[in-house]
C-alpha cells in the first residue's frame, strides 16, 4: 500500500509564540484528518481544508518558508482533492530543497494522479537515457560522488609510497566518475533540471493557439487543474507556454498559479 511522506519536522522555536501556536493547530487538524479518512471522509476532508487554511497564514501572511512548511502544505491539499495547489507547494518546497527525495517521492505520485498525465518529450526520453545515472537519487549519487573522490585521492597518496599497477587508468576513471556525479549534483542542487514555472491550478481551463479567446483551442480536450508549465512569453493576461511533454499553447492567467 503506499505510503505518503508526511513532515511535521518544522522548528517551532524559529517562530514567535503566536505562529508557533497556529503551526501546531494545522498539525494536529492534518493529524486528525488522517485519522478520520477511513471513517469520515466529509469530516476529513473538513480538517485538511482548516489546516490549509493556517498553514497558508503561516506562508502568505507571515512570510515563513521551509521546505517542510510547503511539504505539509501540499499533502494537505493532495488529501483534500486539490492535485494543483498540491504540486504548486511540492515544487516550492523543491526550489529550497532541490533533490529531495521524499518530496520527489511525492510529487510523483501525485502527477500520476493528474487528468493531463503527459508523456515525456522525445528530447527528454533521450537526454535521460544518455545521462541516466542523472536519474538516480540524490543520495545515491552523493555516495558515488563520495566513494570515488576516496578512491581518488587514495590513489594519489598511495603512489607517493609504492609503484600501482595501471595507476593512470585508475585516476583517470576515477576522475571522470566525479565529475560525471559532481556535474549531475550541481545541477540539481541548483534547480536548472526543474523547468517548472507554474501550475494550472483552475478544474479546466481551454489552452488557446493565441492570447485571446477569439484563437482556436490548442488541443481537443481542456487541460486540467495539476497540469505544469514552462513560460515562454506573456503578453497582457495571457501566457505562451511549454508543457511537461514539449507541446506549446496559450494560457489565461487567472487559471494559473506560479512557483515563484
Amino acid at each position: 500500500m503506499f505510503k505518503f511522506f508526511l513532515f511535521f519536522t518544522l522548528s517551532v522555536s524559529a517562530l514567535l509564540a503566536d505562529d508557533s501556536a497556529r503551526l501546531e493547530k494545522a498539525n494536529t487538524l492534518f493529524e486528525k484528518a488522517s485519522k478520520a479518512a477511513l471513517s469520515d471522509p466529509d469530516k476529513s476532508k473538513k480538517f485538511y481544508k482548516e489546516a490549509i487554511l493556517n498553514y497558508q497564514f503561516l506562508i502568505d501572511e507571515q512570510g515563513y518558508s521551509s521546505p517542510e512548511l510547503f511539504t505539509n502544505t501540499g499533502n494537505a491539499y493532495f488529501f483534500s482533492g486539490d492535485l494543483g495547489l498540491a504540486i504548486v507547494n511540492y515544487q516550492k518546497a523543491l526550489r529550497l530543497e532541490p533533490g529531495n527525495s521524499d518530496v520527489l517521492h511525492n510529487l510523483k505520485f501525485v502527477r500520476a494522479q493528474v487528468i493531463d498525465e503527459l508523456p515525456e518529450s522525445m528530447t527528454e526520453k533521450v537526454v535521460r537515457t544518455i545521462f541516466f545515472w542523472h536519474s538516480w537519487s540524490l543520495e545515491c549519487r552523493i555516495v558515488f560522488f563520495a566513494l570515488f573522490n576516496l578512491v581518488l585521492w587514495s590513489l594519489l597518496g598511495l603512489n607517493h609510497f609504492k609503484t600501482i599497477p595501471r595507476f593512470t587508468q585508475y585516476v583517470f576513471s576515477s576522475l571522470f566518475i566525479c565529475l560525471l556525479m559532481g556535474t549531475s549534483l550541481g545541477v540539481t542542487i541548483s534547480g536548472w533540471d526543474n523547468g517548472v514555472d507554474g501550475v494550472i491550478t483552475e478544474k479546466e481551463v481551454i489552452a488557446r493557439q493565441g492570447n485571446g479567446h477569439i484563437y482556436e483551442p490548442a488541443f481537443m480536450t481542456p487541460l486540467h487543474s495539476g497540469t505544469e508549465f514552462s513560460i515562454l512569453d506573456s503578453r497582457e493576461n495571457w501566457l505562451y507556454v511549454e508543457l511537461l511533454d514539449g507541446s506549446k499553447c496559450w494560457l489565461p492567467k487567472q487559471s494559473l498559479t506560479f512557483i515563484d
